[in-house]
C-alpha cells in the first residue's frame, strides 16, 4: 500500500489538525483515486484474514526513491495512524518486506515506514514491531488514542528532508531541496492545484475506451506520483 491513503476521506477537522501529511501533492492530487483503491484492497485483506483465510501485514511506505543519490539508504522508521510523510529508499523497502516475511509479531498490524538516511539499519525488526498496535486492537479511550497519533505526527513532523521541513510547500513533481534553494517558488498551504500538477496526475492514467481508466507502467506511475513529489 502506501502512506497517505486514508486522508482524502479525512473531515475538515482532522484535515486541519494534521495539515503537515493532508496538504501534500499525493493526497491533494490523488491521481485516478488511486488512494481510496487502495483503502478497498488493503479492507479486503482485513476481512480475508477475519475469516480465517490469510494472515496479513500491510506496509505504507512514503516517498520512493529508486536512486540512491537522491535520497541514501539508511534505517526504516516505522509509526501508524497514516500520519507519516517523507522519503523511503526504495531497496530499504524491499530489504524491510523480505525481512517481515520472518517476524510473527508483524501479523496482522498495519503501519508507515520512512528511510532516515545514513542510519544504519538495526539488527533485528523485533523490538519495534513488538511495539506496534494491531488492527484489532480496541482503545476504548479515543482521546488517548488521538493524543498518541498527534505525537507521532508531530515526531514524523521533524525527520521530513529538507531544510523548511514542510511538505505542503511542495506542488506535485517538486523537491524540498527545490523549494530551499529557490529553485522554485513553494506553494501556498491550501493552494488549489495549478495546471502543471493537474497535467502530471492526468498523465499516469488514461481512458481505455469502455469507461475505465488504464494505468502506465508500473515503475514510471510510482516514480512520477510517489518519488518526484517528496
Amino acid at each position: 500500500s502506501s502512506a497517505g491513503v486514508t486522508r482524502p476521506s479525512w473531515d475538515e477537522a482532522k484535515t486541519k489538525k494534521y495539515v503537515g501529511c493532508a496538504d501534500i501533492p499525493i493526497v491533494r492530487m490523488n491521481p485516478g483515486g488511486i488512494l481510496g483503491k487502495k483503502v478497498v484492497a488493503e479492507d479486503m485483506l482485513r476481512q480475508q484474514s477475519s475469516n480465517g483465510v490469510v494472515p496479513y501485514c500491510i506496509v505504507r511506505p512514503t516517498g520512493l526513491k529508486f536512486d540512491n543519490a537522491e535520497w541514501p539508504r539508511g534505517r526504516t522508521i516505522f509509526s501508524q495512524g497514516d500520519v507519516a510523510v517523507g522519503r523511503m529508499n526504495a531497496n530499504d523497502l524491499a530489504s524491510v518486506l523480505v525481512d517481515l516475511l520472518n517476524q510473527p509479531s508483524a501479523t496482522g498490524k498495519t503501519f508507515e515506514c520512512v528511510t532516515l538516511a545514513g542510519y544504519p539499519p538495526p539488527t533485528s525488526l523485533s523490538p519495534v514491531l513488538d511495539r506496534l498496535e494491531l488492527d484489532t486492537a480496541n482503545n476504548n479511550d479515543d482521546d488517548e488514542e488521538d493524543d498518541a497519533v498527534y505525537k507521532a505526527y508531530q515526531l514524523m513532523q521533524q525527520l521530513l528532508p529538507g531544510e523548511e521541513q514542510d511538505a505542503t510547500r511542495l506542488e506535485m513533481g517538486r523537491t524540498y531541496e527545490q523549494v530551499d534553494s529557490g529553485e522554485v517558488q513553494g506553494r501556498e498551504r491550501g493552494a488549489g492545484p495549478t495546471e502543471r500538477e493537474i497535467e502530471i496526475a492526468n498523465s499516469v492514467v488514461y481512458d481505455d475506451g469502455q469507461g475505465g481508466e488504464t494505468r502506465r507502467s508500473f515503475r514510471s506511475r510510482i516514480k512520477n506520483i510517489f518519488g518526484r513529489s517528496t
